[in-house]
């Protein structure tokens, strides 16, 4: 399945060691953004999965949840933060956040957990939804059948 991930994130530093350590499990696409304005003019990329630094400059994390989850609801967003509040965690998911990780020593195995879960429910929306074509599928053409027979009787 191939997919994309953005990282927002001001720090440069952290922006692309959070890169560098998601490509070691993550094969598809992996792009940074430094500021939230480049991330923004990007959106129309459809990432899959989103992790966002609470603080960026002058966006706050839970605004851009808020309007990404407006804007693409298929994207599922972690936002991170150098702090543990409560507030902003209970605000995260309040507007769609799939989850709010704290930066500490954890960071990067609990995100490694967290894109293989969200890569893996991806993929059963995308097979419940190839289920639902072909059981349309096979109902058009049972249906044709019929028709086909039925036509011929009257003949």
């Amino acid at each position: 399945m191939s997919g994309k991930i953005f990282i927002v994130e001001d720090n440069r530093f952290y922006g692309h060691l959070l890169k560098s350590e998601i490509e070691k499990f993550y094969k598809d696409q992996v792009v940074v953004f430094t500021s939230g304005d480049s991330f923004i003019h990007n959106m129309n990329q459809n990432p899959d999965i989103v992790i966002m630094d609470h603080h960026l400059g002058s966006y706050q994390g839970v605004d851009l949840v808020k309007q990404i989850k407006g804007s693409h609801p298929k994207s599922e967003i972690i936002l991170l933060s150098g702090q543990n509040k409560m507030s902003v965690a209970v605000n995260a998911f309040k507007y769609g956040a799939y989850d709010y990780l704290e930066k500490n020593q954890e960071t990067f195995k609990k995100l490694e957990l967290l894109i293989k879960k969200i890569q893996f429910e991806i993929g059963e929306r995308r097979n419940n939804r190839m289920q639902k074509v072909l059981s349309c599928l096979f109902v058009i053409a049972a249906l044709s059948m019929v028709l086909f027979w039925t036509l011929s009787q009257l003949k």
